[in-house]
């Protein structure tokens, strides 16, 4: 695991509620109808947020997310577009 990896994985643990799936993979199900197999509009709107925010601290230049619901859980993805120095 990288070091930027690492950071990444911590500041998603300690600023959302969102959970670790594998590797730079998160997701949430939070308000999602487990029942209906569909994901939350709050839980989407919550990851674009947050995945703005992940832009913002760590560079659109150093990281790109995608976004994407499956059922009832909305995943947000996050790809390394460069180690930062």
């Amino acid at each position: 695991m990288t070091n930027l990896t690492k950071r990444i994985i911590d500041y998603v643990e300690n600023n959302s509620n969102l959970e670790t799936d594998n590797g730079l993979n998160f997701s949430t199900n939070e308000n999602g109808d487990v029942g209906e197999e569909e994901h939350s509009p709050i839980d989407y709107d919550n990851c674009a947020r947050f995945g703005k925010e992940l832009i913002s601290h760590f560079g659109k230049d150093v990281i790109s997310v995608e976004i994407e619901p499956c059922d009832e859980w909305v995943y947000l993805n996050v790809t390394i577009l460069k180690e930062s120095e």
